[in-house]
């Protein structure tokens, strides 16, 4: 297993891209040669069904597009929702349907 956490949805040297941050340390994860990889993050602003979604997005394309992983490679998200104290989480495999869960509390 390899895992991968980031805090702060933005990095210092790009203000352009969305979650780059969050980005930047997913990618570290599609080279990774592991069973299974885990991203841990946070989401804080109020929009964060849009952000979830956008995030989700760029997730799917970059796992269907890196050629180097293989079918079946597996994936864990674990979002912490730091507004609503909860955790969200979903399961992404390349060449699968994907699963998305929401709301185990955190307390």
């Amino acid at each position: 297993m390899v895992v991968e956490c980031e805090w702060e949805a933005k990095r210092k040297d790009d203000n352009i891209v969305l979650f780059n941050g969050i980005k930047y340390d997913f990618q570290k994860l599609l080279v990774a040669n592991a069973d299974l990889r885990l991203m841990v993050f946070r989401i804080r602003k109020r929009d964060k069904e849009n952000d979830l979604a956008e995030l989700n997005k760029y997730f799917d394309k970059a796992i269907k597009s890196y050629g180097n992983l293989a079918k079946g490679s597996k994936f864990l998200f674990v979002a912490f929702d730091e507004g609503e104290k909860q955790i969200r989480y979903a399961n992404k495999y390349k060449g699968q349907k994907n699963t998305n869960r929401n709301h185990a509390n955190a307390e």
